[in-house]
């Protein structure tokens, strides 16, 4: 007998952990349209992975998956292009626009003058160099490799801030273990993060300064897709998908 996939039954796949402006993205209007047109639970639906890899691959088992495809300034997400030049049996379900706002953020409140590290991933580094160069040249800037959330994680760890984490939503102290990335830096309570408003509720941090990212109307596109099982079915290409916009 065929073992049924966990990805059969309604899932919603997107990059983690939870915080990033893909799960802003999943907790937006857009979604919880989605999951109501398809009969889902919006937030019981959601799956995170760690890797464009992880969701590809969950979505040809029969997931939707929730792809950041383009942002205003940087361009097309890295990770996505492979599969989108290789890949032609995609359907597109659903596009939108969401606003990408950046903040910097801590796990007590503190002047900017007082940051002594910085964590960021790569592409939020990119979105605000202005303001890092402006506000925290003093600033040791640690770059992770995942997504933006991660940062986040950092904070948590080195300021002992209330998280949310899945399944224990109320848990004090600095968070280790199986819930976040270990390592990193030694305890410091005057590191920040930065990242999204969303990732900052949801792990409980303060906001030190708000809209940092150089251009104002930053936005990303994202699109929710399935695998194309019928060739019949008219959709939206991948290659349609990444058709160069004139606001972009």
């Amino acid at each position: 007998m065929k073992r049924k996939s966990k990805y059969s039954c309604g899932k919603i796949v997107l990059l983690g952990p939870e915080g990033s402006f893909s799960d802003a993205a999943a907790h937006s209007r857009n979604i919880k349209n989605f999951a109501r047109e398809q009969g889902l639970r919006s937030a019981s639906s959601l799956h995170y992975v760690s890797s464009f890899t992880q969701l590809f691959a969950a979505v040809k088992k029969g997931a939707y998956g929730l792809v950041p495809l383009r942002n205003r300034i940087l361009g097309r997400v890295p990770g996505t292009e492979p599969y989108f030049e290789q890949q032609k049996k995609w359907e597109v379900l659903k596009r939108f626009t969401m606003p990408i706002e950046f903040a910097i953020v801590a796990s007590t409140a503190l002047p900017l003058s007082r940051i002594e590290v910085l964590h960021a991933s790569e592409i939020a580094r990119l979105q605000c160099l202005r303001f890092i160069k402006t506000y925290l040249p003093h600033a040791k800037l640690l770059i992770n490799k995942g997504a933006t959330s991660f940062s986040f994680t950092k904070v948590v760890q080195e300021g002992g801030s209330v998280a949310r984490v899945k399944g224990d939503a109320r848990r004090k102290g600095p968070v280790t273990g199986r819930n976040f990335t270990p390592g990193g830096e030694s305890q410091n309570k005057n590191s920040a993060a930065l990242g999204s408003f969303h990732g900052a509720k949801h792990y409980k941090l303060k906001i030190l300064a708000r809209h940092v990212q150089d251009v104002p109307d930053d936005s990303t596109e994202f699109v929710i897709i399935k695998y194309k099982l019928n060739s019949k079915i008219r959709a939206f290409s991948i290659a349609e998908a990444m058709v160069e916009r004139g606001d972009h």
